[in-house]
Formats: C-alpha cells, sequence, structure tokens
C-alpha cells in the first residue's frame, strides 16, 4: 500500500454572500441545495517538481469557488516538500513550492485555513540539515503567499532538543489565527504549545498552560484547532499520565487568553482507562464539541464525543449506537464538525465481528446526539478508511473516505465522498472523474471543506500509469450564471410578440438546472420560462408593454441542486 498523510480536520468557514437573484430566489424555499460535483482534476503546477509522489493533504473555502489546498511533493531525492495553491472564482491556480526557511531540506503541509477569499494561512513543519523538524506558518494575502516562518518562541521552547511538529491551525478572519503543536525539551519527553496571530502579527509561542499537571510521561500532541471568532478557540489532543496511559485533554482561548489545559471531563464514567481527542469543531465562542476514541476496561476500542456549552465541557459518552456495531473493538471519531451550536456532525470507523471496518456516522440535533448509522456504499464499494467531514450549516455537511474493491488479489482504494443533505446523508459515492485519473489503481480524498450547502472543495491524491501518486482536486458547486439574449433591441408597441426572449442557466461545475427564469421588466414580470436542458424562451404578450424603454432581467429561482442567479439587464425599447 501506498504511504499515506495524516487526515486532518480544517474548520471552513461558514459565511457566505448571497447570490443575485430575483423573485422566488430558491424553488426549495428553505432548503438548501444540494450542488453538483466536478470531475476531480489534476492540480497544475508541479510540473517537473513532483518527480515521485505529490499529494494534497488539506483544503480550505472561505467562500463558494474561493479555496486554497496544501499538499507535499517528492523530489528525485524522494525528499517531500510543502507546496500551496488557490482557487479564485472557482478555478483552481497552479500549485506553487513555499519558499522555507534557508535551513530546511524537507517540508510538508499539515493544515490550511482560509478566513476570506485569497486571505489564507498554511502552516506545517520542515526539517533542517539536523534533521530536526520545526514548525513553519506561511501567509497567503490578497492572492499572494508569502515567505514561510517559524512559529516565533517554539526554538525557546524546546531548547537543545529543537524538536516541534504538527502545525495545525485555524483562523477566524484574516490575519487572526491560532496554531498549535507539539515539542521535545529531552529525548523521549514533550509537551505542547499554543500562539496567536493578530491582525497579521504572530505572537510568541507558549506552553499550554496547565499541561505539566497533566502530563508526565512520552510524548503530548495537538491533534486538532478551531477558532469561532478571533481570540475564542479550542485545542484538543492527548497527554501521557504517570502510569504511561494517554488521556484526551482540552484547552479554550478566551478573549485571546488561553485557559488550562483539562483533562475532558468524566471520562471515568465510561471506564475508560486510555483516551485521545482526535477532533474539535467551534461554532462559536463557548460552544464546541470534541470526538475521538477511548480504550474501556475489557481493552476495548470505544469513540466518543463530548460537549461544551456556555463555556463549560460536559461529560463525554459513547457515540450512540457504537456499542451494538462495534462488535469487535475498535472504533474511533476521526472528525466532527458542527454548524451551529449543538448542531453537528461525526465521522468514524467500527470493526464488525470479522474485524472488518465499517464507516459510520452520527449527527446531534439541538443539542441531542442520534444513533450512529453505517454509510451506504454502492455496489461492491465498502468503505475501509475515514477522512474527514465538514458542515457549512445545521444538516449540510460532506464525508470523505477511501473505499475498497478487489481485483484478483490486490486491492484497489478509490477516492469517496458522501454528503448529507437537509438532514438526510446519502449513499457513498466515487468522486466523480477519479476513477479517469487513477490509472495506477489507488486514489484518496484526505481532506473537504465546505464554504456553503452544496460548495465544497476536496482534496487528495491518485496514481498514474507509472504508479506514482499526483495530487488532485474536485469541487461541488451550487453556483449558477444566469444569461438572458434578446432578438431583437425594438420592438413596435402591439406587435411585442416578435420579441423571442431566451435563456440559458450554466452551472460552475456542470449538471442540468431545472427550474424557471422569471423574466422582469423594470421589477415587473413578463413571462416565465420553464427551463428544458437549461435553456429556454419566451415571447411577449402583444400590448403587454406600454411604450417607452425596459431592462429586461432573468431571475433563475434555483432548483433542488442549484442556487438561483440573475442576469445582466438587456435594454428593449418599444416604440409606437
Amino acid at each position: 500500500m501506498k504511504r499515506r498523510a495524516a487526515v486532518l480536520l480544517l474548520t471552513a468557514a461558514a459565511a457566505c454572500g448571497a447570490l443575485a437573484a430575483g423573485p422566488a430566489m430558491a424553488a426549495t424555499g428553505n432548503a438548501a441545495p444540494a450542488g453538483h460535483r466536478g470531475n476531480a482534476q489534476k492540480l497544475a503546477g508541479l510540473g517537473k517538481l513532483n518527480v515521485n509522489d505529490a499529494q494534497v493533504t488539506a483544503v480550505s473555502c472561505a467562500t463558494p469557488g474561493n479555496c486554497a489546498a496544501g499538499g507535499n511533493y517528492q523530489d528525485a531525492a524522494k525528499q517531500d516538500h510543502a507546496f500551496v495553491a488557490g482557487e479564485k472564482g472557482g478555478r483552481w491556480g497552479k500549485a506553487i513550492k513555499v519558499a522555507v526557511p534557508g535551513s530546511a531540506v524537507t517540508s510538508q503541509i499539515d493544515s490550511v485555513s482560509c478566513a476570506s477569499p485569497a486571505n489564507c494561512e498554511a502552516a506545517g513543519s520542515f526539517t533542517d540539515s539536523g534533521s530536526h523538524p520545526h514548525v513553519f506558518v506561511v501567509a497567503e494575502v490578497n492572492g499572494s503567499w508569502s515567505t514561510a516562518s517559524e512559529v516565533p518562541g517554539v526554538a525557546t521552547l524546546t531548547g537543545t532538543e529543537m524538536f516541534s511538529h504538527s502545525g495545525l491551525l485555524s483562523c477566524a478572519s484574516a490575519g487572526n489565527c491560532a496554531i498549535g503543536g507539539g515539542y521535545l525539551t529531552a529525548p523521549g519527553f514533550g509537551y505542547v504549545f499554543v500562539a496567536d496571530e493578530q491582525n497579521g502579527a504572530w505572537g510568541t509561542a507558549q506552553q499550554v498552560p496547565g499541561i505539566t499537571d497533566l502530563h508526565k510521561t512520552g510524548f503530548a500532541s495537538i491533534n486538532s484547532v478551531s477558532c469561532a471568532s478571533p481570540g475564542n478557540c479550542a485545542a484538543a489532543g492527548r497527554y501521557s499520565d504517570a502510569k504511561l496511559n494517554g488521556q484526551a485533554f482540552v484547552v479554550d482561548e478566551k478573549a485571546g487568553t488561553w485557559g488550562r489545559a483539562q483533562p475532558v471531563p468524566e471520562m471515568s464514567m465510561l471506564r475508560a482507562v486510555s483516551s485521545t481527542a482526535e477532533s474539535v469543531s467551534c461554532a462559536s465562542a463557548g460552544n464546541c464539541t470534541v470526538a475521538g476514541h477511548y480504550t474501556d476496561d475489557h481493552n476495548k476500542t470505544q469513540a466518543f464525543i463530548a460537549d461544551e456549552a456556555g463555556g463549560t465541557w460536559g461529560s463525554p459518552q459513547q457515540v450512540p449506537g457504537t456499542g451494538a456495531l462495534n462488535v469487535s473493538g475498535a472504533a474511533d471519531v476521526t472528525s466532527v464538525s458542527c454548524g451551529t451550536p449543538g448542531n453537528c456532525a461525526t465521522i468514524g470507523f467500527y470493526t464488525d465481528s470479522r474485524g472488518n471496518r465499517h464507516v459510520f456516522e452520527a449527527d446531534e440535533k439541538n443539542g441531542t446526539w442520534q444513533a450512529a448509522r453505517t454509510l451506504a456504499g454502492t455496489g461492491t464499494l465498502d468503505f475501509f478508511e475515514t477522512g474527514a467531514v465538514s458542515c457549512p450549516t445545521a444538516g449540510n455537511c460532506v464525508a470523505t473516505g477511501i473505499a475498497t474493491t478487489e481485483s484478483g488479489l490486490r486491492v484497489i482504494e478509490h477516492a469517496v465522498v458522501v454528503r448529507e443533505i437537509n438532514g438526510s446523508w446519502g449513499k457513498a459515492r466515487e468522486l466523480p472523474g477519479s476513477a479517469a485519473l487513477n490509472t495506477g489503481g489507488d486514489a484518496a480524498v484526505l481532506s473537504v471543506s465546505c464554504a456553503s450547502p452544496g460548495n465544497c472543495a476536496a482534496g487528495g491524491w491518485y496514481t498514474d500509469k507509472a504508479d506514482r501518486e499526483q495530487a488532485m482536486v474536485a469541487d461541488e458547486s451550487a453556483v449558477t450564471a444566469t444569461g438572458l439574449t434578446l432578438s431583437a433591441a425594438k420592438v413596435k408597441f402591439g406587435h411585442e410578440q416578435a420579441e423571442k426572449i431566451s435563456v440559458k442557466v450554466s452551472p460552475r461545475t456542470g449538471g442540468t438546472p431545472g427550474g424557471r427564469v422569471t423574466v422582469t421588466a423594470n421589477q415587473h414580470t413578463a413571462c416565465v420560462i420553464t427551463l428544458a436542458g437549461g435553456k429556454g424562451a419566451c415571447t411577449l404578450a402583444a400590448r403587454k408593454l406600454s411604450p417607452g424603454s425596459y431592462g429586461l432581467t432573468g431571475h433563475y429561482a434555483g432548483d433542488g441542486a442549484y442556487d438561483g442567479s440573475a442576469s445582466a439587464a438587456k435594454n428593449l425599447t418599444i416604440t409606437r
């Protein structure tokens, strides 16, 4: 099996500007559009840089069609190097190599976070000539990526060991982010740090307050960071107690000040011997959810979740329903995302009686977690590994994973996505276009980010004929553009039926929009067109408009998959 980067959860920005539309903005009322999945595409720009393997490890979207991706490629010497790429208006630009500090030999991207279009940040680690890892950050400002820099103060924390790792960040607004990671203070022993960026300037990293009271042996780690607003964040991870058991912890930042790390409260209620917090998501300040796994006193690994409300963490619970599913005793939540406080979704896995892994999802609705259920696949596809989940609003999420099929003696991996629309999860589908790219037999989706319902980006890799991994991205979009044309700019009063008004609705990622387009003349309805194949036409009724000049505009109402949009106005003169 090919190498695989660790899957990271990125908190997507949920804010999205409304699309221009006329009457009856969406045919589906308050229901969110499903969007249309475009074909996966090879990420351009790596070219000769990628002599061996390349993969997208992280994506983040600020608004629909305005995203960023980060990942790694291997040169001829099989050294890893970090790259970033931006998407503007639904079009992906070329990947560029991250300019890392001069001492760097290898580098990688761990996370990406976009607070607004063309204003993103990425974090990762690089190794120096002495094979010591360091955490770095690199910023995109108004579409231009800067040179990466080491997080200030981390080197001071590490002392002589010079070892830091896992640059996981979250940006609440442009230039206002938080990052967390780990570092060594002695061989085989280390703590965790956090650092904040305010108005584009990174402050000095600090040891997570209170971690020395908890962590006694080995390594501590921060596995996830989420910021609901500038200076209001949460981080989650793992420390080791005096008995060498790992324990899940959370730490909150409030109004720019980090509080003390605390174990996830009352894990003993689950009879947990050890535990790890894998993912945290904050829908608003002080309202977050953490998820992960624990090992019980029967040496079975179980999935847990815990909610924070009003700044206070509640007791954890085993993900409802997973106890019955997890027959072999190996379960975990790999990702959690919250659309609004008390409305979240998790994705994870459990093992059946034969030891086979299956993916589950569980939803929280109005503060109550529902029973987990196995995500359905299609045909012979069966999940074997989970990825990430992103929920821009309550009940509207997209999750990723890897599914497998068998071909002779070979197991083939497929990139898979599955979405929840207005509270209902669909079936897992192979990422459109990935099968055509995947001539080498394996593909994966490692990260997903949704800016609004039906508007997401995913990143991962596929293998080419030479069995090399290639970086790929894919978009899902509900965005449309409506065009209107007139057969003539002037028509005589009483003969308006000679004017033919044609409309075409073009979706960003393909497919065929349905529904209706209302044509208005100076804000009064002139005609209504029912689309066929995304197109349609109408004629004006005789004497419907008085002599004069009119601006005709087509207003697409949207349908179950697509958002509405409005055309530019076209001038029509009615003469006597």
